[in-house]
């Protein structure tokens, strides 16, 4: 979506029933916001919002970063 200024806005939405353990979630959260920090698509202006559909397993994280990286490299043509 659209955003108010030049610099992105990012949004994770996840519960505990996907992620049971604090420790996990904060993980994630942490590893995620540091993947949209390094991409590109901080300076495009468009708010994104991440939910997760499956239940996390430990050791998924990189995985799933990843799998975000690739959605934000999706966005960012559509972003310019």
């Amino acid at each position: 979506m659209p955003g108010v200024g030049p610099q992105s806005r990012f949004g994770l939405a996840f519960t505990r029933r996907l992620v049971p353990s604090a420790v996990d979630r904060n993980t994630v959260k942490r590893m995620l916001r540091e993947t949209f920090r390094r991409h590109g698509m901080k300076h495009s202006g468009l708010d994104c919002v991440v939910t997760m559909r499956e239940r996390f397993q430990p050791g998924q994280a990189p995985e799933i970063a990843a799998e975000v990286a690739r959605m934000l490299d999706r966005l960012l043509p559509a972003a310019a």
